[in-house]
């Protein structure tokens, strides 16, 4: 099942770490400065590059993406994005 939409501004969090510098540690909160998430929400392009690395979180309480399902929502059983 395909999904798509655009990275910069859906993602919960976004952290471009520069060569040689310090990447977040994964399993932990990944820290965005305020700066950027408020220039990414208002539709700020975000200068995609080769040479950053990406970490990117994105939280929701609707979809189980490990489990790759929907969930939470109020009268309805919990069911397979695949089945969508």
């Amino acid at each position: 099942t395909p999904i798509a939409f655009k990275v910069d501004a859906s993602m919960d969090a976004l952290v471009a770490t520069r060569p040689g510098d310090p990447l977040p540690k994964l399993g932990e909160a990944i820290q965005e400065a305020p700066e950027s998430l408020r220039y990414r929400k208002r539709g700020g392009k975000i200068d995609w590059n080769i040479e950053d690395t990406y970490t990117m979180g994105l939280w929701s309480a609707y979809v189980d993406f490990c489990q790759w399902r929907c969930q939470n929502f109020p009268g309805i059983k919990p069911f397979s994005l695949s089945s969508v």
